[in-house]
């Protein structure tokens, strides 16, 4: 093993354990949660919905956008409604596959 490396991992794992330093890591899950799976996939599941719910609104500004910029070529005012329609019912699928979620995790998680 090369001399670096040994300085490396000496500094990174070494020097600690020699000062004493205690690190205090945060529960990743959250702070109300006792750490168990169920907790976690909760997070996952509302984080995913966050991130599709965003990309939703996006695609509906970007058929509003597309709409407006038309200057009265039917095409692209089709478009633009077409993506504005299917952006607010992936919103409506969104909200309501939150909605059932959020009632599966009230009703589970208070055994």
């Amino acid at each position: 093993m090369n001399k670096n490396y040994r300085l490396i991992y000496f500094i990174i794992f070494a020097i600690p354990s020699f000062v004493g330093a205690q690190v205090k890591l945060d529960n990743p899950i959250g702070a109300g949660t006792n750490g168990t799976i169920d907790a976690l996939v909760i997070r996952i599941i509302q984080y995913v919905l966050g991130v599709v719910g965003v990309a939703a609104l996006i695609a509906f500004i970007y058929g509003g956008i597309l709409w407006l910029t038309s200057l009265g070529d039917s095409n692209k005012v089709t478009k633009g409604k077409n993506v504005m329609i299917w952006a607010f019912m992936g919103l409506l699928i969104i909200f309501s596959s939150y909605a059932i979620v959020n009632l599966m995790i009230n009703t589970f998680a208070a055994k």
